[in-house]
């Protein structure tokens, strides 16, 4: 699909040297509509690609324009900082062979020298709203230029109340800019009034049912008498399977916190990850965590949204999620890009 777009030179070098040859099922679907300016809602299960779906399109255009422009001209809102960190690592990998510069903006990081980012007029921004709009308000950036809005896990963003934010960022930008938005899911209760407010006559793109079970993810149950019962259970399977990685979820940041000081307790190589934590100490957790050196990560559903990590083998809900949707981004975190994985829950009489 790609040699036939006959993309940049500088983009394709940048996917050679990626090793990206072979196009998934939504980027074979996002790119050519994306290329065509219109507004698009994308919807398709956690890792199938969306990232790259919305980058090579982005890049491309922006590659394609004449002369330099004041302000940035693409950028993607992200709810999280780890998303962020994400998004802004293939970004970069795509930027390689090109002039065009990407930073990122997110909480938890000085002010001030987020301002001399904006002073250095990079070409894409990847930001989280709340941050994103303090700049806006203080005038540190002009997104009066803008040409492509993107709202990576919209629906995320909805959940975690961004949905302010969003809007207000929205008239700083200019009115003729493109808008992807993109989800997990189309069937979040406020995207469709966000999706009226934001984007002109879009055009849909899903890939597979929102509510569909992942094809490579076997999902389990476990029961469990109590919360003790529901411990040994966990430690036991942890200490004689092995798992390369395994993420832990609770419902309460309380029971990430106890879960993790108990499996330090029984030796495992564990850490807990939260929404309190500094964005130093959550980086550090992540990196940990991708590197091989923690095989266990206890979180809540806040504290792992945006986290993508390679072998994911196993996803345990300690407890089970609130909303068919938090199950679906739970389970979401293993079986990406096709390997496989495995999604197990503990049930005990009060769940």
């Amino acid at each position: 699909m790609l040699e036939q777009l006959e993309l940049d030179r500088r983009l394709q070098l940048a996917l050679d040297a990626l090793a990206f040859t072979q196009t998934t099922e939504i980027q074979d679907k996002v790119i050519p509509a994306a290329l065509t300016g219109r507004d698009l809602m994308v919807s398709a299960e956690t890792g199938s690609g969306k990232t790259l779906a919305y980058l090579v399109p982005m890049v491309q255009r922006l590659l394609c324009q004449e002369g330099p422009l004041d302000g940035p001209q693409g950028l993607i809102l992200v709810p999280t900082r780890e998303l962020a960190r994400q998004v802004l690592k293939n970004c970069r990998a795509l930027l390689a062979k090109t002039p065009l510069q990407v930073y990122g903006i997110t909480g938890g990081a000085d002010f001030r020298y987020q301002q001399s980012l904006f002073r250095k007029n990079p070409e894409i921004v990847v930001a989280t709203p709340g941050r994103l709009l303090e700049h806006c308000e203080r005038k540190s950036v002009d997104l009066g230029t803008l040409q492509v809005l993107v709202l990576d896990e919209a629906d995320r963003m909805l959940d975690m109340g961004f949905r302010d934010d969003v809007m207000k960022i929205n008239e700083y930008c200019a009115p003729t800019r493109q808008v992807v938005m993109v989800s997990a899911t189309l069937r979040q209760r406020d995207l469709g009034a966000m999706s009226k407010a934001l984007l002109q006559t879009p055009e849909t793109i899903a890939v597979g049912e929102s509510r569909q079970p992942h094809s490579s993810i076997a999902h389990q149950v476990m029961l469990a008498d109590s919360q003790e019962h529901k411990d040994k259970l966990l430690i036991a399977l942890l200490q004689k399977e092995g798992y390369r990685r395994t993420l832990v979820f609770g419902n309460k940041r309380s029971t990430a916190v106890r879960l993790a000081g108990l499996l330090k307790y029984n030796k495992l190589r564990c850490a807990c990850l939260h929404g309190e934590m500094s964005t130093e100490d959550r980086r550090h957790v992540v990196s940990q965590f991708n590197e091989g050196k923690i095989t266990v990560l206890c979180a809540r559903d806040v504290g792992a949204r945006g986290i993508v990590v390679k072998d994911v083998v196993l996803g345990f809900s300690f407890a089970l999620p609130h909303s068919g949707d938090v199950c679906l981004r739970r389970t979401g975190r293993t079986g990406r890009a096709g390997a496989s994985g495995l999604a197990l829950s503990v049930v005990a009489a009060s769940d």
